[in-house]
């Protein structure tokens, strides 16, 4: 909802929703290069060892992401705020 009190509409309670589902929903697939997704956009993606890299630190991102719920950092923040005070 755009505007003044505009925002996002939740489909489901905030501990069902993950971080991993807000940042796809936001920015796309987690990855740190095109050919973690889709190796066949380069033909030594078999043979890479940095690709094979890129696919740990993407796994890794996504696993994170999955331990965290919207509620949870909701939570964290406003207990952040209240050390700020």
């Amino acid at each position: 909802m755009r505007g003044i009190g505009g925002g996002y509409k939740l489909s489901r309670p905030p501990e069902e929703i993950t971080a991993h589902e807000i940042v796809e929903a936001l920015m796309g697939k987690i990855e740190v290069v095109d050919c973690v997704s889709a190796p066949e956009l380069c033909e030594l993606s078999k043979k890479c060892a940095a690709r094979e890299v890129w696919v740990e630190i993407s796994e890794a991102v996504s696993r994170l992401l999955k331990e965290k719920t919207l509620k949870e950092l909701a939570d964290r923040q406003k207990e952040l705020l209240k050390e700020v005070k």
